[in-house]
């Protein structure tokens, strides 16, 4: 969530060139607040005029005006939904400034309304230091009240920056660990960045996986991208490839990731892996 391209690229494994993804729903714990069932149906139709899916065309100005209306009704993912348009499907209209205000303000609403998960991404306006002064350690304090609440954003967001930030490689792969467990596998990425800072390639490409059975785009991207160009110490093996872009391509870029059933039978590994080598 850190990037303009919405994939963690770091300086060691995510070096890679990856095209650039529609940002999906984020998994939302079952405190963050749906509201009335008519703010349930909004938020819905908002969602399908978002991506253009079943008998609705793609616009997201329409699709904006659902989201209020089911803002109104007590809808915090609608607040979050909200947020992520005007930092992503608005790029083109509005200048980034503009968006990152927009989006904050989406966000804080959506934490008064209740939504623990919301403070996980105002943690990066913080960290990265996006219309307030850079502070790392109020990031810290706001993404850890998320993951205490049981946020699977909220998890990977502390997982990451406690890893990184505070030097607890052990402590962040715990959190990014359960994060995946609760069904973020965005949070595979930053688990194999931890492995990748060690060169150790089987821990790369096993955190990449668990982060792909559970439908993160972002993962199957990067493992497409390892095993096509034979990066990091993997041959190039097209077929592997082939089935990490076929799974990616089926998948809704807009709505919340769900599992891929049987991820091991269907892009099976070779027992072992090659050598780390560092490109």
């Amino acid at each position: 969530m850190f990037t303009a391209s919405r994939v963690l690229l770091c300086v060691t494994l995510f070096s890679l060139t990856v095209p650039v993804v529609a940002q999906q729903m984020p998994i939302l714990s079952k405190a963050c607040p749906v509201g009335t069932k008519e703010a349930q149906a909004l938020f819905q139709t908002g969602m399908l005029i978002r991506s253009g899916k079943g008998s609705e065309k793609k616009n997201p100005q329409l699709a904006e005006e659902y989201f209020e209306m089911a803002i109104v009704k007590g809808s915090a993912q609608a607040a979050i939904a909200l947020g992520d348009m005007y930092r992503y499907d608005f790029a083109k209209k509005h200048p980034k400034a503009v968006r990152e205000k927009q989006s904050k303000a989406m966000y804080t609403l959506a934490t008064e309304l209740g939504c623990p998960d919301a403070s996980a991404f105002l943690a990066e306006y913080h960290n990265k230091g996006m219309g307030v002064k850079k502070d790392p350690e109020k990031a810290l304090e706001l993404v850890k009240q998320a993951a205490d609440a049981d946020s699977p954003k909220g998890m990977e967001v502390y997982g990451r920056l406690i890893a990184e930030y505070k030097k607890d490689v052990d402590s962040g792969r715990i959190w990014l660990k359960r994060a995946i467990e609760m069904g973020n596998g965005d949070a595979g990425l930053p688990l194999a960045d931890t492995y990748a800072r060690e060169k150790d390639i089987g821990g790369v490409v096993v955190s990449l996986r668990s982060g792909a059975a559970q439908g993160s785009r972002q993962c199957l991207q990067v493992l497409t991208a390892i095993f096509a160009d034979g990066r990091y110490g993997q041959n190039k093996d097209a077929m592997h490839a082939s089935c990490y872009r076929k799974l990616e391509k089926s998948i809704d870029e807009y709505a919340a990731p769900q599992p891929i059933a049987n991820l091991e039978k269907l892009c099976a590994m070779k027992k072992f892996f090659m050598p780390f080598r560092n490109r």
